[in-house]
């Protein structure tokens, strides 16, 4: 319904940007474009008011222990099992370089 077809429009002003706007309902207090960033951020309070963190118990990788996260991409319970972890991966790469060195030794290239 347009508001020219109304019976009594009354004439307002968004409550933030003053835009001037014509009331088809009573309740009504912003202008179109505001509207839709007060209910995007009502959205946004609404969700972190709300919130809850989800935790999982994981089994670190390195000891084997049980470890509370909500990160899921979290593999090690601490940062030194961590620190340990990627010591043994680069020493694995030498290792796995020395080998092919090796091998190429072998075979007379």
């Amino acid at each position: 319904m347009a508001y020219q077809e109304l019976k009594n429009p009354i004439k307002s002003k968004c409550m933030v940007c003053k835009y001037p706007i014509i009331k088809d309902q009573s309740n009504r207090k912003y202008c179109v474009d505001c509207k839709k960033l007060q209910e995007k951020a009502l959205k946004k309070r609404w969700q972190k008011e709300h919130y809850v963190k989800r935790y999982k118990v994981r089994i670190c990788l390195l000891c084997s222990t049980l470890f509370n996260t909500n990160v899921s991409r979290k593999r090690y319970c601490t940062k030194a099992c961590q620190s340990k972890a990627k010591k043994i991966r680069v020493m694995e790469e030498q290792i796995i370089r020395w080998q092919e060195k090796v091998q190429d030794l072998r075979m007379g290239k």
